[in-house]
């Protein structure tokens, strides 16, 4: 593991200049720590030492022509984005080592140095600049279930953004950073330290910000908001996993830029230049693979690599996307694979790629660019045009609340249809309490239908699950989410290109609109299905369902026109799906959602998007995947499209299982990734670490495990990377 630490050092630059330099090196350690020296996230670039940004780079926007470069954090309804610091998955996170910036008394902590611009539709609400911990204790929480009042959650810590800041201008700020607890914190605002004595010095003004604000909960009245709630915990400053911008709220907002943010480093000492350009960059295809690769540069921090549809002058232009950024030791070649959702979709074109070297703290060069010209592959990925008789039989099943036999839904489809599955080919993890242990625990099948005349959406819904916990009638549709369901989310606008997909980093209304979906069974009630900008049911809309022998089916009509009929929707543009000879793109993606024990409510949440995983897929539209509406005379799926699909994210049965004591763990990686893979006993306990955030190319991988010094029994291993997640069982016999 890399140990995130920055120095500071002194240097004669026509005259006494500080200059911030970085300095990694390789620890055996739990977690990454950062330096009591200081740290810096942001200058014009994020700092290589961040694993995972929730942000992106832009121009100033008081003064977009000039070459400063700031921090973008969008709006997005109850979110936390920034920095941060995952682990095998965000909610697991073991987060950074943060203690050395605080201490027990108002004047010994460390200062955080920022200059950020918050939009003035901000004003009045409640947006915090904050630092979250992390969950400590997953496999063993207070209470069981992660969404209750006493569930082992991550705590918070928070300053307020003064009112008058949110003035759409830049501010400049030193603020000094809280003593360690919320009892100290409370001591300094008082004006005394940690023994009572009073402080002789006058306390900041912008420290009076900052809250120990506890933790989130289901039930607002059950939050851990303080020390009555018999679960609360101190903040963990050894346990930090995010810093950045939280909302708590919503209300509704604008977007929140920094300019820098630093810890314990003043803006005096930033001092960072961009490396040299590339010389060049080399692209190749191959099976529809386009690869990316590149010669090292000495003393860089890393590299940017991006990809669009037109020459790329400017890696922040409107078309631009980042693939990837690896580090300066990293494998120097990304795989890029080009899918289209329909074979109409899939002939030649030209791609358009350009590395950037960047500096230790992300300072990013000139693009080296180049182009291919290669085939798009076909990944068939689309809605269906159902004639008359086929929107007829969806309303009986309706009307007569009576799904028809699988076989005979699967007929309203043509021939070949392939539905939008999650299964251990395909799944995204993004919220995870505990392991999934394969196809027969959680894993779905969609099929997805529409009317052109009426504008009817039809999804039909097999979902394979092994225990079956419904939301009671009492829980709220918005709440529904914790229970056995799924959701979907669809924006009514065609994206730039199939390829790029949604940029919408937060729902839009009117000529835009993003929807998100959810329905489900009631374990006493109708089955039901809503709209979460409403929040509540749509008229005209309906949901059917039944339990089956390995799970439960649903059948759904959406009435898309009453989606502008509530006043949150109300200027929405309505949906125009094609017509016979037509086909559409819209940004689109279904998750399932699986609550295993009626104490614990979901545990596990699995996205069939290839850009989701994470926690917050639901309102953001530009982790949706691009698919295709297709009327019925454009249809046509052969062999070749169906078989020739790219390498695909999956992790193999264990050779030979049962096994005395080695064997061998096979996986496939669709692209270059960082990759985690870990064994388990039925506790959930770690008892192996295979690899741990190794760097390794898209294609087929082996690796041997020894378990000589394990007891018999069975066994979990698990692989995760940024975009996946997936366990299978194995049993050791001795």
């Amino acid at each position: 593991m890399i140990r995130a630490t920055i120095k500071k050092s002194a240097a004669l630059l026509l005259g006494a200049v500080l200059v911030v330099g970085l300095a990694s090196a390789t620890y055996a350690q739990d977690k990454p720590v950062m330096d009591d020296e200081g740290f810096i996230f942001f200058i014009n670039g994020a700092n290589v030492q961040i694993p995972q940004l929730n942000g992106s780079v832009v121009a100033d926007p008081l003064d977009p022509t000039s070459s400063n470069r700031v921090f973008l954090i969008s709006y997005a309804d109850w979110s936390e984005s920034g920095f941060r610091w995952p682990s095998g998955g965000d909610r697991d996170s073991v987060g950074v080592d943060a203690s050395a910036y605080t201490g027990m008394n108002y004047g010994e902590t460390d200062t955080l140095y920022m200059k950020f611009l918050s939009d003035t539709s901000n004003r009045g609400k409640s947006d915090f600049i904050a630092f979250m911990d992390s969950d400590d204790d997953t496999n063993a929480p207070l209470d069981p279930d992660p969404f209750n009042e006493n569930a082992d959650l991550p705590f918070r810590l928070r300053w307020q953004i003064p009112a008058d800041m949110h003035d759409g201008q830049w501010h400049e700020v030193a603020i000094p950073l809280p003593p360690s607890t919320k009892a100290l914190l409370d001591s300094a605002k008082a004006g005394v330290d940690a023994n009572g004595d009073s402080l002789e010095v006058e306390v900041d003004e912008l420290f009076m910000g900052w809250n120990y604000a506890g933790a989130w909960a289901a039930t607002s009245a059950n939050g851990h908001w303080d020390e009555s709630s018999p679960y609360w915990k101190e903040f963990d400053w050894e346990a930090v996993k995010y810093f950045g911008r939280h909302i708590d709220h919503a209300d509704g907002g604008g977007p929140l830029y920094f300019d820098y943010f630093s810890i314990g480093v003043p803006p005096s000492e930033l001092v960072d230049s961009a490396p040299a350009a590339l010389s060049s960059i080399s692209l190749s295809n191959a099976d529809g693979v386009n690869t990316v690769s590149w010669t090292g540069a000495s003393g860089v921090g890393g590299y940017n690599v991006y990809f669009s549809e037109s020459e790329i002058t400017d890696v922040v232009a409107d078309g631009v996307v980042r693939l990837a950024t690896v580090p300066f030791d990293g494998t120097l070649s990304v795989d890029h694979s080009i899918t289209a959702p329909h074979s109409d979709l899939a002939s030649d074109f030209e791609a358009y790629y350009a590395v950037t070297a960047t500096s230790q703290f992300g300072s990013e060069s000139a693009p080296a660019a180049d182009m291919i010209s290669a085939d798009a592959k076909v990944e068939p990925s689309y809605a269906y045009e159902l004639d008359t008789d086929g929107i007829d039989a969806v309303y009986e099943a309706i009307g007569d609340a009576t799904i028809p036999d699988a076989a005979t839904m699967a007929s309203l489809f043509p021939e070949g249809y392939k539905p939008f599955t999650i299964d251990e080919n395909r799944k995204y993890l993004e919220n995870g309490n505990g392991l999934t242990v394969g196809d027969d625990d959680i894993s779905a099948k969609f099929w997805l239908g529409f009317g052109s005349t009426d504008n009817e959406l039809v999804i039909y819904a097999e979902v394979t699950d092994d225990a079956l916990v419904f939301a009671s009638e009492t829980i709220t549709t918005g709440a529904a989410w914790a229970y056995d369901s799924w959701e979907l989310g669809l924006g009514n606008y065609t994206p730039e290109s199939f390829i790029i997909s949604s940029t919408h980093t937060e729902f839009w209304r009117g000529e835009d609109p993003d929807y998100q979906f959810r329905a489900g069974m009631r374990s006493d009630a109708d089955p039901f299905v809503h709209e979460s900008a409403r929040d509540d049911v749509i008229p005209n809309s309906e949901t059917i369902g039944e339990t089956t022998d390995t799970g439960y089916r649903l059948l759904t009509l959406i009435n898309t026109v009453e989606l502008s009929t509530a006043e949150a929707t109300a200027s929405d543009e309505l949906f125009d799906f094609p017509g016979s000879d037509e086909i559409t793109l819209y940004p689109f993606n279904v998750a399932i959602n699986d609550a295993d024990d009626p104490a614990v409510t979901r545990e596990t949440q699995l996205s069939w998007s290839n850009r989701a995983g994470g926690d917050t897929w639901w309102n953001t539209p530009a982790r949706w995947q691009t698919i295709a509406f297709v009327g019925r005379n454009k249809v046509g799926i052969s062999v070749e499209e169906t078989a020739d699909n790219p390498l695909e994210f999956s992790l193999d049965q264990n050779y030979p299982n049962p096994f005395n004591p080695t064997t061998k763990i096979a996986f496939t990686l669709a692209s270059t990734t960082d990759v985690t893979l870990e064994v388990y006993n039925m506790l959930g306990q770690k008892v192996a670490t295979l690899l741990q955030n190794q760097k390794m190319t898209a294609g087929k991988h082996y690796q041997n495990f020894d378990a000589g010094s394990l007891a018999s029994g069975m066994y979990f291993y698990r692989i995760s990377t940024p975009s996946f997640v997936q366990s299978r069982k194995m049993t050791l016999i001795k």
